[in-house]
């Protein structure tokens, strides 16, 4: 069986990303608690690679509706019957 470890490149991080989904097939039709167990451990050490090495940023929703309009140079709709 393949040991894992810290995720230290792009390549590793894709081949464990790859694992996951096959393992999840596997565990699909063949459930065991050691597969789980797997899974989740493989799990863990992508979701630490991706915060550490993620370059989005938290951001507020709705500060992200409020300023679409700007950045894609929008403007509110009126009627022309309302001008």
């Amino acid at each position: 069986m393949k040991t894992y470890t810290i995720i230290r490149s792009d390549k590793q991080y894709k081949e464990y990303c790859y694992d996951i989904e096959r393992l999840t097939s596997q565990y699909q039709s063949s459930p065991s608690e050691e597969l789980l167990d797997l899974i989740d451990t493989i799990t863990l050490l992508v979701e630490k690679y991706d915060e550490e090495h993620s370059q989005l940023k938290e951001i507020d929703p709705i500060q992200t509706v409020l300023r679409k309009p700007y950045h894609h140079k929008l403007r509110q709709f009126e009627p022309k019957w309302l001008a």
